[in-house]
């Protein structure tokens, strides 16, 4: 008899251990799959992007995708949060979204204090990156200046978080719905603010309308 309930227990265990190993096997399977689609969606996307570059003439953003990084060339470089890059041969002038730097080059107004630093820093990351890319977000694509509206990448990095949370640039020009990373920039500031770094070092220099110069007189 216990012969019998010893070889019934062996049998059970058995059948135990094919099921878990089916169902490992499953996961395994369905993991291969996940990640063959992703891959598969994120190759799509990059032909999509580069599908949209080429219908581009210069005037036409409505063929530029929003939320997806668009390569670019850095042409040449303006302040603290403009610069020029050129896209399908066009060369445009691009005002970085949600961010605001000291001014440098702005008509019949003097550098202001810690301007050349954001132009400084802004020059070097796109001067030195080996891709740049801009996103548009969900708003328009350009202000009244004809200038695009983006976030710029420097090797997959957002170069308005750098600025924003080294001190160099103030979070500012908030209009909806291009808000996508306003919450992260809003947190980087938050921390640069605590450490007062550059901008934040005196109290009174960043308004909600700027930047107040006379405490540098």
């Amino acid at each position: 008899m216990k012969r019998i309930w010893l070889a019934l227990a062996v049998v059970v265990l058995g059948l135990a251990g094919c099921g878990q190993a089916q169902q490992t096997s499953n996961q395994s399977s369905q993991s291969q799959t996940s990640e063959q689609q992703s891959t598969t969606s994120s190759t799509a996307t990059s032909a999509d992007v580069a599908d949209a570059v080429k219908q581009f003439t210069g005037r036409n953003f409505n063929v530029l995708p929003r939320l997806k990084q668009i390569p670019v060339t850095f042409v040449r470089h303006v302040d603290g949060d403009t610069s020029v890059f050129r896209l399908n041969g066009h060369q445009l002038k691009a005002r970085y979204l949600l961010i605001d730097t000291p001014e440098t080059v702005k008509p019949n107004t003097p550098v202001m204090p810690y301007g050349m630093q954001a132009s400084n820093y802004t020059h070097t990351a796109l001067n030195n990156a080996k891709q740049v890319t801009i996103m548009f977000d969900r708003g328009d694509y350009a202000d009244k200046y004809d200038r695009i509206l983006v976030y710029v990448f420097v090797d997959g990095q957002l170069l308005q978080k750098q600025l924003v949370e080294k001190g160099l640039a103030r979070v500012a020009y908030v209009f909806a719905p291009s808000t996508t990373y306003l919450q992260e920039l809003n947190r980087a500031q938050a921390q640069a603010k605590a450490k007062r770094l550059n901008i934040w070092s005196k109290d009174g220099y960043v308004t909600n309308r700027g930047f107040n110069t006379s405490l540098y007189r």
